[in-house]
């Protein structure tokens, strides 16, 4: 450090001719010298900080790489997520969803449901289930729907695998899958205890069509 300032006021004789002059230059030392002496103690904290800054950079390039590249990262991620995530639907243009079977052989799919249209919407997952004539609320999701169940007149009769079963009959304000939208839709609020709502055939003849090919469900919308 020494000999580079002997080199620079070699360079530089008028720089350092002054009184002002050279007392900047004893402040620059100093300041250098505890730079210093705080690296030389502390290298492990200074590494440290390298290690961060670099992380950060990596971020930032991965970030704008990312972005540069979002339409072909999505067109790789979707199936990815289908087969990870299954009852998350995949869109496939013309108003048509994707849905793949679960491990347990069903087909569930992500909604978002209404009670009332300022209502905040509760996300549910339902089970598809074309051997059901209603759309089916497990007791849970309709109350975190907005649904006060003691409110509820039970007057609908279901006969089930687990004997009879009764029901309230509700509208829904809006029941959201993907983008698309059903408004005023026919409900029933199970009696008992379920595992899971479910989506029947009153959801289903909503529908323009759908149709199952191996694992995959395709609903097509109206």
């Amino acid at each position: 450090m020494f000999g580079a300032v002997f080199f620079l006021a070699e360079r530089f004789p008028h720089a350092l001719a002054g009184e002002d002059g050279q007392i900047d230059l004893v402040r620059a030392l100093a300041i250098l010298a505890l730079l210093a002496a705080s690296l030389a103690v502390r290298p492990v904290r200074a590494l440290f900080a390298a290690r961060a800054a670099l992380s950060w950079l990596a971020l930032a390039a991965a970030l704008v790489a990312g972005y540069a590249y979002r339409d072909r990262l999505a067109e790789f991620a979707a199936p990815v997520l289908g087969a990870l995530v299954p009852q998350k639907p995949r869109a496939l243009g013309d108003g048509a969803i994707e849905i793949r079977r679960s491990a347990g052989g069903h087909f569930h799919i992500e909604a978002e449901i209404r009670s009332r249209p300022d209502a905040v919407p509760a996300r549910v997952r339902f089970l598809i289930d074309t051997g059901a004539s209603d759309i089916v609320l497990a007791p849970e999701d309709a109350r975190r729907a907005g649904f006060d169940l003691t409110a509820l007149a039970y007057t609908r009769a279901y006969a089930t695998a687990n004997g009879r079963v009764m029901g309230a009959p509700v509208r829904l304000a809006a029941l959201e899958i993907a983008g698309t939208r059903l408004d005023d839709v026919a409900a029933s609020v199970n009696g008992a205890a379920m595992d899971q709502s479910l989506l029947g055939m009153a959801f289903l003849g909503r529908l323009a069509g759908f149709e199952i090919t191996g694992d995959v469900l395709v609903l097509r919308w109206r």
